[in-house]
């Protein structure tokens, strides 16, 4: 019985050592102040209004909008543009997760 506990131990042991690390460098919540239509479906730049990282406050936040397909491009470009407008327009946060290099985000949460 021990000795399957051991097995057991040293496999989520060795699961936990090679769980991927966090894609994200920063995390910050702050107001939507601009928002940046001009480059979808590509990409959705805005700005909020705190620094994140290496990322000065005010500085363009790119979202790079993915999927595998075309729909599924316009689909998240629709979303994450609806969330950034309702933030905007509403006066509430979002929160930003984010890299240091080219300023993009991984994730967008309203609060």
């Amino acid at each position: 019985m021990l000795a399957k506990f051991g097995k057991f131990c040293a496999l989520l042991i060795g699961l936990l050592c090679a769980s991927p690390s966090l894609a994200f460098d920063w995390s910050v919540s702050g107001h939507v102040i601009a928002i940046e239509g001009t480059y979808m479906p590509s990409n959705l730049p805005f700005q909020i209004d705190v620094a994140g990282g290496s990322c000065a406050a005010g500085t363009f936040l790119h979202w790079n909008i993915g999927g595998s397909d075309a729909t599924t491009r316009n689909i998240n470009a629709q979303s994450v543009l609806s969330i950034l407008m309702t933030a905007k327009s509403s006066g509430q946060k979002v929160t930003v997760f984010g890299n240091n290099s080219g300023c993009t985000i991984d994730f967008i949460y309203l609060q």
